[in-house]
């Protein structure tokens, strides 16, 4: 785990000169999961250090949201949009992507960038993952089982946007936590437990995009003339209802997966609950 935890910040480090050369949306969706690890140690760590340095990673992070919302939307408009469609759109959608692209880059080039790695870097040093107390990883991969398991009972009881990414965050802190620790131990349910959060976190992933992508649609929507640019009012209408029929796909299969037995298992959920 503390190799792991080390190497972040040297691969981030890298992908900020690839993307400084030459902008590439993998390599930013890459850094991203980097500080999203980063920030998912630190939630485990108490102190306000590690409470500090969270914050600070999160605004990093915040930086690149624009950046990776239009290079998803854009990725996506092949499985949205037939071919006359994209041309009538294409130019549109490539300026709003490459403004996007702007704060994220602006950030890398800044000083805080580097500030925040090398506080990063100072922190494992002072506080290495080693470090801990006996049992308590497994008291602390127990709590986020549970928070997964009640964001899910949240979710599935109140189908409001912001408890289904609630439960969106709590199965990547669960995932990253399986993963930090695969081969330290030969644990078959951590295993398989992990392959449940993969797949969640790609569906709600992909709903949390659908929610996203929404709300740009409807931005490009505003700067058209309802009187001049009727055909691509039509087109976006209908790219709406596309993407609103993939968000309700996502969920209702993360619905079937958490209605499992082998994953309320998994979880430790009270039998009867979900």
């Amino acid at each position: 785990m503390k190799a792991k935890l080390e190497n972040l910040s040297r691969s981030l480090r890298k992908k900020r000169h690839s993307l400084l050369q030459s902008y590439d949306a993998e390599d930013l969706h890459q850094t991203r999961v980097g500080l999203r690890r980063m920030r998912s140690h630190l939630k485990s760590r108490s102190g306000g250090k590690a409470r500090s340095l969270r914050h600070e990673l999160g605004k990093l992070a915040d930086a690149t949201n624009p950046a990776r919302d239009w290079d998803t939307l854009v990725e996506k408009t092949h499985a949205h949009l037939d071919q006359p469609t994209l041309q009538l759109l294409g130019e549109d959608l490539r300026r709003y992507q490459a403004s996007s692209h702007l704060p994220a880059l602006a950030m890398l080039q800044s000083d805080d960038w580097s500030h925040v790695l090398e506080q990063w870097d100072a922190y494992l040093r002072r506080h290495p993952p080693g470090r801990v107390k006996a049992g308590s990883d497994e008291k602390t991969l127990k709590k986020i089982r549970e928070r997964v398991d009640h964001a899910w009972l949240r979710a599935s009881h109140n189908g409001a946007p912001r408890n289904w990414h609630k439960l969106r965050i709590a199965l990547k802190d669960l995932r990253y936590r399986l993963e930090a620790d695969a081969g330290t131990t030969g644990d078959r349910e951590a295993s398989k437990l992990l392959k449940h959060c993969k797949r969640l976190q790609t569906l709600l992933g992909d709903w949390h995009d659908t929610v996203i992508h929404l709300q740009l649609v409807r931005e490009i929507a505003g700067d058209y003339d309802p009187e001049t640019d009727i055909d691509k009012l039509k087109a976006v209408r209908d790219w709406c209802r596309a993407i609103e029929a993939e968000g309700r796909q996502c969920l209702d299969a993360t619905k079937t997966s958490f209605q499992s037995a082998e994953l309320a298992r998994l979880l430790g959920r009270a039998e009867g609950n979900g």
